[in-house]
């Protein structure tokens, strides 16, 4: 609502619907990019259920089809067994944190923050010089 406000305030009275109007086009865009790359991202850098099932594949020789008709609630259970008994679920996830490295997904996450960050920086320097 303070956007809105703010944004109201500052647009001329003869354009205050444009303005309104195309005030939110970057939320949209930033939403709609968000959404399309963030899930294939989280698939391919932080999913513990995809971890899972490539190191079935990878490890135990298993095929893809057999690991993809494993239910993702049972993927880690079935990935402590093969590992060796007594194992548990929580050195299962320890072994793929060791393996895959999900902490990345923080590093790709974090420079889009600091890239954006710059972003504005520069852009506030340009429009100020004005």
């Amino acid at each position: 609502p303070k956007f809105s406000e703010y944004i109201g305030m500052t647009a001329p009275a003869d354009k205050k619907a444009i303005y309104m109007g195309y005030s939110n086009i970057p939320f949209a865009i930033g939403w709609a990019a968000g959404n399309g790359i963030s899930g294939p991202l989280y698939d391919k850098y932080a999913s513990r259920t995809e971890f899972a099932r490539q190191y079935l594949v990878e490890h135990f020789d298993m095929t893809r089809a057999a690991v993809e008709e494993i239910k993702p609630a049972e993927i880690l259970n079935t990935l402590a067994l093969k590992i060796g008994e007594g194992t548990t679920v929580s050195q299962a996830k320890q072994v793929l944190w060791d393996t895959y490295q999900p902490w990345f997904i923080w590093v790709l996450l974090g420079s889009v923050g600091v890239i954006s960050l710059i972003g504005m920086l520069v852009s506030y320097r340009y429009t100020e010089s004005e």
